[in-house]
């Protein structure tokens, strides 16, 4: 049987994890600093794309001198942060049929769905889908833009690879899990429950994350 979202807990569901990064200094820090690897991997892998899809790919170094303008720069970041969570909020309403919850923090921003417990499944597509959809994106970007654009593109591109390592990594997890898992996303944490018997197996995986 196909699984829904749902506003009430089922009552034979109780909590097997609980992902928390703003607690979890040590996960925190282990996941920026994938980010900062997984930056220049993205990276790398765009410009292999980059030559594929452009013949003229190589005018690229020539121009990354324009980089250096740091209001550009730090708009597009701006931008790309909104967009990623923009994503993540659409998917929730299309899942839900409700207004998503957005936050804006000093360090960080999220989209969430706190009163709506999400199958795996259809959280993984909220997970994974700005990274899918902002990577496409750059793709299409960097044939028809101008090199100083595709330039850019490639940081900004690479910037939200990096920005999703959270995301990629409750998913990557969320896949070793039953389809039957419920997830309540509260946008500072994501609390994953299953049902008592799969609870139970998984009973000595439970942490506070």
């Amino acid at each position: 049987m196909k699984m829904k979202p749902a506003k009430t807990l089922p009552a034979n569901y109780q909590e097997i994890a609980r992902i928390d990064l703003k607690h979890d200094l040590k996960l925190a820090l282990i996941l920026n600093i994938l980010g900062i690897l997984i930056f220049f991997a993205a990276g790398w892998v765009f410009l292999k794309v980059i030559s594929f899809v452009r013949p003229d790919g190589g005018q690229l170094w020539g121009i990354l001198g324009g980089l250096s303008n740091l209001v550009i720069l730090l708009i597009g970041i701006v931008f790309v942060i909104l967009l990623h969570e923009v994503i993540h909020g659409i998917f929730f309403w299309i899942f839900t049929g409700s207004r998503p919850v957005f936050a804006f923090k000093f360090t960080y921003a999220y989209a969430a769905a706190p009163g709506w417990y999400l199958p795996r499944n259809q959280y993984l597509v909220v997970g994974l889908a700005p990274f899918l959809v902002i990577s496409i994106l750059a793709i299409f970007f960097f044939v028809v833009l101008p090199p100083y654009g595709v330039a850019l593109v490639l940081v900004f591109a690479s910037f939200n690879v990096a920005g999703a390592v959270g995301d990629l990594a409750i998913t990557g997890w969320l896949f070793t899990k039953s389809a039957a898992v419920l997830i309540n996303d509260r946008g500072d944490a994501a609390v994953v429950f299953a049902p008592i018997q799969a609870a139970q197996v998984d009973s000595e995986n439970i942490k506070q994350l």
